[in-house]
């Protein structure tokens, strides 16, 4: 596939095989598949198969919300990742969100993505010299979706050399989860020592 523009649907269905293989059998019928890895498999295999890495690597990474996808966003992010693009990144990925994604557990938590339909983001490889170079291809993808975007977004996809001050950082989690975030972090952790990446900060 080197040099190839390919669309990787990865498709996961907790539920009977029969009825997850009527469910795909619109998307296989789109386009000739190249690989299809689609089977019924045990929940431990869960994690792998998304196909990422299992090793680090040297990549960057940005992420985008996105409160709708219109036909216009769908072209304008073809237009983006096409052949014709001159945006050389290694994945950009769409994911449906919703469903059971939305249902609050009795327990809150911190995730603030309840309500977001979808959520993008563009990955890339990058080492020195190229490493400006591919972080601006990132920057110019996300701003080109920004007028479907929403102010939250996945937190694990923040990318680690990105900065995000507490102002945004509420905006992204939303009021009542970053309030609690924070008032959790005061009591527990004032000294802030556990401040990895994209840490509520209690001062």
């Amino acid at each position: 596939m080197r040099g190839a523009n390919v669309v990787h649907v990865r498709f996961a269905y907790d539920g009977p095989a029969e009825t997850g293989a009527a469910l795909l059998a619109p998307m296989r019928a789109a386009a000739p598949a190249i690989i299809d890895t689609v089977a019924e498999v045990p929940f431990p295999v869960a994690a792998v198969l998304h196909n990422d890495p299992t090793e680090p690597a040297p990549a960057i990474h940005r992420s985008l919300g996105l409160g709708s996808l219109p036909d216009e966003a769908l072209a304008k992010l073809i237009e983006l990742t096409g052949p014709e693009s001159p945006l050389r990144l290694l994945s950009v990925e769409v994911r449906a969100l919703g469903g059971a994604m939305d249902v609050a557990p009795a327990t809150p938590d911190s995730v603030p993505t309840r309500g977001l339909p979808f959520h993008l983001m563009g990955l890339q490889i990058a080492l020195p010299p190229d490493v400006a170079a591919q972080s601006a291809n990132l920057e110019y993808l996300i701003g080109s979706m920004k007028p479907w975007g929403d102010v939250r977004r996945m937190v694990n996809f923040i990318g680690p050399e990105e900065v995000l001050e507490a102002a945004e950082l509420r905006e992204l989690y939303g009021p009542e989860i970053y309030d609690r975030l924070l008032a959790t972090k005061r009591k527990y952790d004032p000294t802030s020592m556990f401040r990895k990446n994209h840490t509520i900060r209690p001062l």
